[in-house]
């Protein structure tokens, strides 16, 4: 797996894959490979072994947020999950647009020009890191533009379709 951490305003891209007897390899910004073993010692801790060092870790995770006590010393480590905050994007572009943050693969329209749509309504589905992903209406309106086709590949940050909201009603 694949993931973009941000510690202390630092984004880091780490890459953890689990080994078979147990344990993770880890890559920090597609540096060395580590080999950490380990296992959880209590509620919220975890002993993590790198090669003679070892740490006990104290971890409370919630809502992409990891608080973190290492050695005694807490930090906060933000999972940046790049399929959640492109379907947030989608559904809270600016008003009355939808757009991808993420490249990707047009699916599906679910919506046509002149269609009533309603906020956090499912207007169109995109494929992006392998996964379908449907993004929603950013406001209450009437479908006047749709700026792509299925089938089409769209790069982050593409306008995909266009609500008026002074249509609605």
């Amino acid at each position: 797996m694949n993931y973009q951490v941000t510690i202390r305003g630092r984004t880091r891209d780490i890459t953890v894959q689990p080994t078979q007897g147990g344990g993770w390899r880890v890559s920090v910004d597609g540096g060395p490979e580590r080999v950490l073993l380990g296992g959880p010692v209590g509620g919220a801790e975890w002993q993590l072994r790198n090669g003679d060092e070892v740490r006990t870790v104290g971890l409370a995770a919630k809502d992409g947020d990891a608080h973190l006590q290492i050695d005694g010393h807490p930090m906060l480590a933000r999972v940046v999950d790049p399929r959640r905050d492109a379907l947030a994007l989608g559904a809270a572009g600016s008003e009355g647009v939808v757009i991808t943050e993420m490249p990707g693969v047009i699916v599906r329209l679910l919506v046509a020009p002149g269609d009533h749509v309603d906020e956090g309504q499912p207007v169109i589905v995109v494929e992006a890191m392998k996964m379908e992903n449907e993004l929603k209406a950013s406001a209450d309106g009437v479908v006047s533009v749709v700026h792509v086709q299925p089938g089409e590949h769209v790069e982050s940050g593409a306008m995909l379709l266009t609500i008026d909201a002074a249509e609605a009603g």
